[in-house]
């Protein structure tokens, strides 16, 4: 993982950080991400910088750095400070971009110039570990009663000079030395005091990392005492279990359902006992038989997935059958829908898959919300109702379900069932691509290539048919 050294407020999102930022977001009811990547796309050099930011942490977006010095550098390029100091520490860690010392301190340095004072700790401190003269910090040292601000300035302005662009100390920064070999006495009292600053800057070191080894010592006794209480901790807690499934045992073997159903998931899962498949098949059984229906869908499932007995297609849709008959079998009804859709062991029957998945919609199955929409986009098993597939596209899209988003996404774009909105269909497509589907990538990709609902671009139309897996000759042309 990488480490950041410096911080930075970014008040909407982050704590702390070691990227600046421009400006807060907006804080109406619209959507942060949408509005900022809105405004960003228009020009906005506030919004590009913090959607570089969004993109830089992954918050809200999946974490690219590529794309946050993308954004970084269109901000940066209208004078954004924030910016500026932003792509300049991109390129001085390597983040997004090959590691430049030269471009960072380019940036750094223009940052630095508006007075920004993470560019300025910035410059230094790299100067410094980049070793600049001691004659070079010794002219910039605050005497007593100068203004600490503009001497951080001058140190920038050094350190800034020697840090990627050249090696040895400014001239001016070697006179005191030359002056001091011609007998100026106040040169002599110069050097004189730079020594003594060394031997007490020595001491202090010393002081210091005494003082750090004693706190790693502690730290290490802690840890051994952390150790040792977790080790308690366990041997409780496998103490606990080893009750607790002797009890459950106990309940299970005089008959009760709910005790064997949950000690069947034990041996499906494999929790505080080793898996067994075969055992679980078994109390999963013995708890269907009762009527119990999360064993009786458990138990349906073992079958049609042949774990822990063979497979039986039969047996599958007889024990989920009795589960979705039951209240509350939402799972049980929309593999129903899924079995009869694909005909798993019965003829494909289109309008049974839509009946179950309709039960299971209706309960706030997200997946039976999209396969539904799917049914009355393809006039499957009902008639063809557009306006009917973008309700449920959209009951499933605002749970996260990223085939539903884009399937939402191209009912806008193809303007069926809603009124054609590109804008809203790159905003779906978007939510999609970041929940990494492929096709939602792809039509983001389109969309930037003709224009439509952003502006045009073939740098983010062919990032994104990247992100998509086209090959570089088979991506669709960009004018």
């Amino acid at each position: 993982m990488k480490n950041f050294v410096f911080a930075a407020l970014f008040a909407f999102y982050f704590s702390t950080s070691v990227f600046a930022q421009s400006g807060a977001l907006s804080s109406s009811d619209t959507d942060p991400l949408e509005a900022t990547r809105t405004a960003a796309e228009r020009g906005d050099s506030v919004a590009q910088n913090n959607l570089g930011l969004m993109y830089a942490y992954g918050k809200g977006v999946t974490r690219d750095e590529t794309q946050a010095v993308f954004w970084f550098r269109k901000a940066a390029l209208q004078g954004d400070v924030a910016a500026q100091y932003n792509l300049g520490t991109m390129y001085q860690r390597g983040f997004g971009v090959a590691r430049d010392n030269t471009q960072a301190v380019f940036w750094l340095r223009k940052a630095a110039e508006q007075g920004n004072v993470s560019a300025k700790n910035s410059l230094a401190a790299n100067g410094k570990q980049r070793g600049v003269s001691t004659a070079a910090r010794t002219e910039n040292t605050p005497a007593p009663g100068q203004d600490q601000e503009s001497t951080r300035d001058d140190l920038a302005a050094t350190y800034g000079k020697d840090w990627g662009i050249v090696k040895d100390a400014p001239a001016e920064s070697k006179k005191p030395a030359e002056q001091s070999e011609q007998g100026d006495t106040k040169a002599q009292k110069n050097d004189i005091g730079v020594a003594h600053e060394k031997d007490e800057s020595a001491a202090k070191d010393k002081a210091i990392d005494k003082a750090i080894d004693k706190a790693k010592d502690k730290n290490k006794d802690k840890d051994k005492n952390k150790d040792k209480d977790k080790d308690k901790d366990k041997d409780k807690n496998k103490e606990t279990a080893q009750s607790n499934e002797a009890e459950n045992r106990k309940a299970a073997g005089q008959g009760d359902a709910k005790t064997q159903y949950s000690l069947g998931m034990t041996y499906q899962k494999g929790l505080g006992t080793p898996r067994d498949d075969a055992k679980a098949v078994s109390l999963y059984s013995k708890a269907a038989q009762q009527g119990y229906a999360p064993a009786q869908y458990s138990l349906g499932m073992m079958y049609m997935q042949g774990q822990g007995t063979a497979r039986d297609d039969a047996q599958a849709l007889f024990w989920l059958r009795k589960a979705a008959e039951q209240a509350g079998g939402a799972s049980a009804q929309f593999t129903l829908g899924w079995i009869y859709a694909q005909g798993r062991g019965v003829a494909r029957d289109d309008a049974q898959a839509a009946a179950w998945y309709r039960k299971a919609a209706e309960q706030g199955v997200s997946k039976a919300q999209n396969n539904l929409g799917l049914m009355y986009a393809q006039g499957r098993g009902v008639a063809r109702d557009d306006a009917q597939a973008a309700s449920w596209y959209r009951k499933a899209a605002t749970r996260g379900n990223p085939a539903a988003q884009n399937s939402l996404g191209s009912m806008y774009a193809q303007g069926r069932g809603v009124a054609r909105n590109d804008v809203q269909a790159v905003s779906w497509y978007r939510k999609a691509a970041a929940q990494d589907n492929t096709a939602a990538k792809y039509n983001l990709g389109l969309m930037y290539a003709k224009g439509r609902g952003v502006p045009q671009s073939c740098t983010q139309a062919k990032f994104w048919f990247s992100k998509a897996g086209v090959p570089k000759e088979s991506m669709p042309a960009c004018p």
